[in-house]
């Protein structure tokens, strides 16, 4: 270990003396929290969410904690501050952390080849670690932002040929064991899972179809860069307080992870370097979600502020409803609520900026709504987002993904602007690309959709997102009576790349079947 990695672990075994103990989870809440609490409730019970624990750390304490709901229906068990869950993704961050550490040590470079570390043929020379690191990778390198949670696993590789070490034990040694996370797991395949797996929250499911809530799937054991972790609200409070007070990474390197990347073509991408970041009502928002079949989590931190809201539920509701994916928080209900009810009247925000807010809010409500199959209500949310002015002034993916699921003719002008807004800015970025052909093919306008699915499909390097594969099937059923050999060439694609995702390569290999056949 080198003088740097002596200093930060020194660093952080001083800070973390004035962490949360148990004895402040036991605390009521404060006041001043009493409108997150039932917004928190409201929301939870929206989304059908089981068990849900959630906590807001200021200036290095923490401040709020709830439990809302059960860790275990079957045995009526409720969620409680040591209830473990699955983060997912918030491992990323994490990930992210001892590779920066490493590249100020100087082991390693952001912008060297990640082929250097990891012998594959099917990776690109031209991607470097950076690349991985802030989901620039995938079609022509640094261009857009596209999350790979694939590519990013590979990070772990890396560091362990830097570090010669497993990348569970360069958590442990570099994160868990200094900042006093006992309760946390890198993987839940690790020694210490047996001992605590009692205290992990049951995993759940919504049927969307049903709208019952069931028995959901533990992810696979296991540990990368892109996921793994088990954790508590209290060890990620314990986790925040170290961000904040900076004694993770030295002040570059931490600069560097929470600062939007620049793409190729000089616009700032919704991503840094193992965390999303943005800007909202003039406050920059860094942050993070994880989505498991049947866990999902958001830990989202303002730093002018000196705020953190960390939120794990046993249920992928609270991500998935939202796209939070596509690099946008602010579609989020908890994340609005946390910043209408906590951040908000910390700051002085103009008329319109309050406008957006509530605009935005009901967008959310409408995600929410549109998630648990109430159409009509999110569609009447829709509406009342478009009277106040906010829903073109915010186009984005969620947004898109929104109206184009809704498919309401009455909101058509306004689905075809918002579309064509996101595709001028981002033009050969295949899911906008896709929302809007697809936005196309519902109203009948065939050949402006296969236009926009010939644009996904020529984009070299060829992307490995999934609304390639969705294009190419489009296409391949589009030319399978008028073009079989060019129908075949599109379908071959899919069946390579490998995803199945919305049936992708199913239907591929359905269709050329039929290609044989006839």
């Amino acid at each position: 270990m080198n003088r740097c990695t002596r200093r930060i672990g020194v660093m952080l075994w001083v800070a973390i003396g004035t962490g949360p103990s148990p004895a402040s989870f036991a605390a009521a809440p404060f006041k001043r929290f009493d409108r997150l609490s039932e917004d928190f409730r409201h929301a939870r019970e929206l989304l059908r969410v089981p068990g849900l624990a959630a906590t807001v750390v200021q200036d290095g304490r923490v401040v709020w904690h709830q439990e809302f709901g059960m860790a275990d229906l079957e045995r009526r068990a409720p969620v409680t501050a040591t209830t473990e869950f699955c983060v997912a993704s918030i491992t990323k961050t994490m990930a992210a952390i001892v590779l920066l550490q490493m590249v100020h040590e100087r082991r390693l470079r952001l912008d060297e080849p990640i082929a250097r570390y990891i012998d594959s043929p099917s990776l690109p020379k031209a991607i470097t670690i950076r690349h991985v690191l802030s989901h620039t990778s995938d079609g022509n390198p640094g261009e857009e932002f596209l999350y790979n949670g694939a590519r990013y696993a590979l990070l772990s590789r890396v560091m362990e040929a830097v570090g010669e070490r497993p990348f569970r034990e360069l958590l442990r040694s570099r994160i868990f064991k200094p900042l006093q996370m006992a309760d946390t797991l890198p993987g839940l395949d690790d020694a210490g899972y047996a001992r605590q797996q009692a205290r992990l929250a049951r995993p759940y499911q919504l049927n969307r179809k049903t709208q019952q809530i069931g028995p959901g799937a533990l992810p696979q054991p296991g540990l990368t860069a892109a996921n793994g972790v088990v954790s508590t609200t209290r060890d990620l409070a314990r986790y925040a307080i170290a961000l904040d007070r900076g004694v993770l990474l030295p002040r570059r390197e931490a600069a560097l992870m929470s600062s939007p990347t620049r793409s190729t073509t000089n616009r700032d991408l919704p991503y840094g370097l193992g965390w999303f970041v943005q800007d909202y009502l003039g406050e920059r928002i860094v942050w993070h979600f994880g989505q498991e079949q049947s866990y999902g989590s958001l830990l989202l931190r303002s730093p002018k502020s000196r705020l953190t809201l960390i939120v794990l539920a046993n249920s992928n509701s609270i991500s998935d409803a939202f796209r939070l994916l596509d690099g946008d928080a602010m579609r989020s209900l908890f994340a609005l609520y946390f910043f209408r009810d906590v951040i908000a009247p910390r700051l002085n925000l103009s008329s319109l900026a309050r406008r957006q807010l509530e605009g935005d809010l009901k967008i959310a409500k409408a995600l929410a709504h549109l998630h648990i199959g109430q159409m009509p209500r999110a569609t009447a949310g829709v509406r009342k987002a478009v009277a106040t002015g906010s829903v073109e002034r915010r186009p984005n993916l969620p947004l898109m993904y929104l109206l184009v699921q809704l498919g309401e003719p009455s909101l058509n002008p306004i689905t075809e602007n918002v579309g064509l807004a996101i595709v001028e800015r981002h033009p050969r970025l295949p899911p906008a690309l896709f929302f809007l052909a697809t936005f196309y093919q519902q109203n009948n306008q065939s050949d402006r959709a296969i236009e926009l699915f010939e644009r996904i499909a020529g984009i070299q390097p060829p992307s490995e997102h999934w609304s390639t594969s969705l294009a190419l099937v489009e296409l391949g059923k589009w030319y399978l009576d008028r073009d079989p050999r060019r129908a075949r060439a599109y379908l071959e694609r899919v069946v390579d790349h490998g995803s199945n995702q919305d049936g992708a390569l199913d239907t591929a290999r359905g269709l050329l079947k039929q290609l044989r056949d006839g």
